[in-house]
């Protein structure tokens, strides 16, 4: 997940090429106000995404689980035993 955030991230959400070919280019988003809220999402999701990462490389797993929880805005599934 963290690497297909910083990749969005990367290519400021731009519109990616069908690969079926049926639709041209394929948006996120079709307005510009819709376009900055895309991105400041996608920063916000890279933040914490790497935040989750580097807690997992440091055994921190409570930290972890907290961090894709704010990813997935409190939906993450995870296991109660880790708490």
């Amino acid at each position: 997940m963290r690497d297909a955030f910083q990749l969005l991230l990367q290519r400021e959400c731009r519109g990616l090429h069908d690969p079926l070919g049926v639709a041209g280019v394929l948006y996120a988003a079709q307005t510009e106000a819709q376009y900055q809220q895309l991105v400041a999402a996608i920063e916000y999701a890279t933040d914490h995404s790497e935040r989750a990462v580097d807690a997992q490389a440091n055994k921190d797993w409570a930290e972890a689980l907290r961090q894709w929880d704010i990813v997935f805005n409190g939906t993450f599934p995870y296991s109660p035993k880790l708490d």
